[in-house]
């Protein structure tokens, strides 16, 4: 088996290509404005309680968003980078409610249907 895959890699040119160097790049701080980040705490707050509720937390043990607010930061900061910009905007903010609920453990599971087609 060995020898067949190395005899495939040594007939196949894309294959011999020089490979890809890949630098890395600098450091971009993104930015979260004031008005955004308010949104953000209380949208983690709010994901923390649900996640808390979900797993039954007790009540004095309960954090209520230190961790979720890291997480939905670093997202809304990762829509940014996407978009080239190094200040999160509305749009992102716009952008970041649209997938939050699925942030939510007590949304509805997405399950395949029960029914099998077979394509043969």
């Amino acid at each position: 088996m060995k020898i067949t895959i190395l005899k495939f890699i040594n007939k196949d040119e894309s294959l011999k290509r020089e490979t890809i160097k890949i630098r890395k790049k600098a450091v971009k701080n993104v930015v979260i404005p004031e008005e955004i980040q308010l949104f953000l705490e209380r949208d983690a707050r709010r994901m923390a309680f649900d996640i808390e509720q979900f797993c039954r937390t007790p009540i004095e043990d309960r954090v209520f968003g230190a961790r979720a607010l890291n997480q939905i930061s670093t997202y809304i900061k990762a829509i940014a980078l996407r978009r080239n910009e190094s200040i999160v905007n509305d749009y992102h903010y716009q952008l970041f409610t649209r997938f939050f609920h699925y942030f939510n453990y007590n949304c509805p599971l997405i399950l395949p249907s029960k029914e099998i087609v077979d394509s043969g």
